[in-house]
């Protein structure tokens, strides 16, 4: 059940291949890059006990008009997480 909204987010995925597509600032965390019907998910993983995690985006169309929302397991709300665009690149601090 906490994992369910998470699960939803990502129907219909499509993995993005686009090269160095994202990337994590943070050592040992893992994330991949999906687009889904509602625009794109990006599942973080690994991230232990760190309080939050910078996520950056490059190379895929519309960057400058992305926003971020953080889906953790058991709030089925959401987030809304700080972004940054600046010099075709998306950044997202994840908390």
């Amino acid at each position: 059940m906490d994992y369910g909204p998470l699960l939803d987010a990502m129907r219909g995925k499509k993995w993005v291949l686009t090269a160095r597509c994202v990337e994590s600032a943070n050592p040992n965390v893992k994330v991949n890059l999906f687009q889904t019907p509602g625009g794109y998910a990006l599942p973080v993983t690994f991230g232990g006990k760190m309080k939050s995690v910078t996520v950056r985006l490059r190379n895929i169309p519309g960057l400058d008009k992305l926003s971020g929302k953080a889906l953790h397991p058991g709030n089925e709300a959401g987030v809304l997480v700080p972004t940054e665009f600046k010099a075709a690149y998306w950044n997202c601090r994840c908390r």
